[in-house]
């Protein structure tokens, strides 16, 4: 079976593929177009006020990884930091 990340769009097997699971799952027939159509509805003001909503700055966390000295400021500038060791242990048996 071809799967739809696999194989080059708009080939026969990929649209195939496409149809039946959109059929399997209930999806309208011209759910692709559906889709497109109102994903290019979406405006920044939209993502915006939906990110006021639901996204919690108190929640998030933010991963960096580097050297301190690489980076243009202080990583502190924006906010409290916690620094995590990272380092991968030898192999056993090695120095």
């Amino acid at each position: 079976m071809v799967s739809v990340w696999d194989a080059t769009p708009d080939t026969a097997p990929v649209v195939l593929n496409q149809q039946v699971t959109y059929e399997f799952f209930g999806y309208p027939p011209d759910f692709l177009e559906r889709y497109r159509r109102e994903i290019e509805t979406v405006t920044a003001a939209d993502v915006a006020r939906v990110a006021r909503k639901y996204v919690r700055k108190d929640d998030l966390a933010v991963l960096v990884v580097g050297k301190a000295a690489d980076f243009d400021k202080p990583l502190a500038t924006y906010g409290p930091v916690t620094k995590i060791d990272i380092t991968i242990p030898p192999a056993p048996g090695t120095k």
